[in-house]
């Protein structure tokens, strides 16, 4: 959570609760003395916790930050990511031998990307980074990342070419974030995905949200291994109100 700090800034809070809701610690976690607003957690199989945050730092804009925390509350690292001193949003991470965080990273005035980067998880050092570096402007933001069995990642997440019109950007990069394939999804302009899962087929499925007149469309979208679309699935909203 974000935690109220001075009248200018926000820090990280951390609250660990047993199974039967009882508080065991909290703990705040503060980078620069700015504003740290965390975005996502996740747990490994030691009871490590990681938070990626956008964190302002003293001489940039919002940059990456991401927090490992052991099973006591105690800081065990934290690394940052700055891009040419612009705005940098981590979205989400996985977890696993590799911490990889993915989110929007500006690469020019109006023009953001998709960018993903793994850390060691010894010492939160850089292994492996990738921009999906589109042509035109816009917004570009994922909502979400998974990986398979073997290892590779998936993201998704909306995509402008013009900063106007959105469609749903789909990415696969392999265990070392080579691109794989990447793949657009358009419909009615203003599109967008909220998040993503995987079966044990390696198929991949993503659920977001399309623009009608009337309000918003309920989208659920299946591609296979290699990025082919299998099917789309679109269900209006109810009384013509937003999607969930």
């Amino acid at each position: 959570a974000a935690l109220y700090a001075t009248a200018d800034s926000f820090d990280i809070g951390l609250l660990r609760f047993s199974a039967n809701g009882n508080l065991l610690w909290s703990e705040t976690y503060d980078y620069q003395g700015q504003n740290d607003l965390p975005t996502a957690l996740a747990e490994d199989n030691n009871g490590n916790l990681y938070v990626c945050a956008a964190s302002q730092g003293n001489t940039t804009d919002l940059e990456y930050l991401t927090l490992k925390v052991s099973q006591d509350g105690t800081l065990l690292w934290n690394t940052h990511y700055d891009f040419a001193s612009g705005r940098d949003v981590p979205v989400s991470l996985v977890v696993g031998n590799e911490i990889t965080v993915t989110g929007a990273s500006e690469d020019s005035a109006g023009q953001w990307d998709f960018y993903t980067v793994m850390y060691n998880n010894s010492d939160g050092s850089i292994i492996e980074q990738y921009r999906l570096d589109k042509p035109g402007i816009g917004f570009d933001e994922p909502a979400g990342i998974a990986r398979d069995i073997s290892g590779n990642f998936y993201l998704t997440g909306r995509a402008s070419d013009n900063g106007t019109d959105y469609y749903i950007q789909t990415v696969k990069l392999d265990a070392q974030l080579n691109l794989l394939w990447d793949v657009a999804y358009t419909h009615s302009g203003q599109d967008g995905a909220t998040g993503l899962g995987l079966d044990n087929q390696g198929n991949i499925y993503i659920c977001g949200y399309l623009a009608d007149p009337l309000g918003q469309e309920l989208l659920l979208i299946k591609y296979d291994p290699n990025g082919n679309l299998l099917w789309e699935k679109i269900e209006s909203a109810e009384n013509g109100g937003p999607a969930a």
